[in-house]
């Protein structure tokens, strides 16, 4: 099982609404997602997660900088194989007009 559409890194500005989806070589079942190395239940993160066949789908509205960091998801099959993939979220701030 492997990640069919890696991503390294991201781009998002600040109080937009993030969906990121990673698409998997095999049907998923079970997902546990981290943010800079700790499981994202154990954080502050409002979130969304789930799971469609071989997607796995996670929902974070009105980013903020305290989203910033080391995005990881651990996924398995029926099998109990896993995998997992990793990505860096950026947030920017929207431009002022002056």
């Amino acid at each position: 099982m492997y990640a069919v559409n890696p991503i390294h890194s991201i781009n998002i500005e600040e109080n937009e609404n993030f969906n990121l989806t990673f698409l998997f070589s095999h049907s998923i079942i079970k997902t546990q997602w981290f943010i800079n190395d700790i499981p994202i239940e154990n954080t502050s993160v409002t979130y969304v997660c789930y799971i469609k066949n071989d997607q796995v789908i996670l929902i974070i509205n009105n980013i903020s900088m305290r989203h910033k960091g080391q995005y990881k998801v651990q996924v398995w099959d029926i099998l109990n194989q896993t995998n997992q993939s990793l990505m860096t979220i950026h947030i920017y701030s929207p431009r002022k007009n002056l």
